[in-house]
C-alpha cells in the first residue's frame, strides 16, 4: 500500500523504480511475497506512466518481473498463479485477508466492487487506486465528487448509512 509512489519520480528507469521500490519493502514487509506484490505493481504503475497502454503486455511484464522474487519458495508458487492471473475478482477471495498483496471499466465500480469484497479493504483499494490512477492518468475519468474535497466528507456519511 505505501509503495505505490515508488514508481513515480524514475517512471522511466525501470531499474531505478525497483531499486526504490525495495528501499521501502525492506524496512516494512520483508516477505518474498510482499516483495513479488511490491514489484508488480510498481512495475505496472511505472508501464502506465510511460505510455503503456496494452494492459495485458504491461501485466505480463510485471509478473514475469515479480516472479523472481518467490523463485527459491515452491511454497508460494500456488498463491503467486492464484492472485496474478484470476479469472474474477471473486476468485481472489479478498474476504479473506492475507497479509500481503498480489491483488495486483470505471473508476467507481471497480473500487467499491473491490471495498464490498471486504478483507484489507484499504490496502486493496490503495493498491488498485494507484494502478488505475497510472493507467488512466486523467482527474476527469474519475468521480468528480471522489476530486472534490468539499465532498468527501458527504461521500462517506452517505456511504456507510447503509450500514446502520
Amino acid at each position: 500500500m505505501r509503495t505505490s509512489t515508488a514508481a513515480i519520480p524514475y517512471f522511466w528507469d525501470i531499474e531505478k523504480v525497483e531499486e526504490t521500490a525495495k528501499i521501502l519493502w525492506k524496512m516494512t514487509h520483508f516477505d518474498p511475497r510482499c516483495q513479488a506484490s511490491v514489484s508488480i505493481k510498481v512495475y505496472l504503475i511505472g508501464e502506465f506512466l510511460r505510455g503503456e497502454c496494452d494492459c495485458q503486455k504491461a501485466i505480463e511484464f510485471a509478473r514475469e518481473r515479480g516472479r523472481k522474487y518467490i523463485e527459491g519458495n515452491k511454497e508460494f508458487y500456488s498463491d503467486f498463479e492464484k492472485f496474478t492471473n484470476p479469472k474474477s475478482l471473486e476468485q481472489l477471495d479478498l474476504n479473506n485477508s492475507i497479509g500481503y498483496t498480489y491483488k495486483p471499466e470505471i473508476i467507481e465500480s471497480v473500487l467499491m466492487a473491490v471495498t464490498f469484497e471486504a478483507g484489507d479493504a484499504d490496502t486493496n483499494k490503495a493498491v488498485v487506486g494507484a494502478v488505475l490512477g497510472a493507467y488512466i492518468g486523467n482527474l476527469d475519468m474519475f468521480p468528480k465528487d471522489w476530486i472534490a474535497l468539499d465532498n468527501k466528507i458527504g461521500l462517506l456519511r452517505g456511504s456507510t448509512e447503509c450500514w446502520n
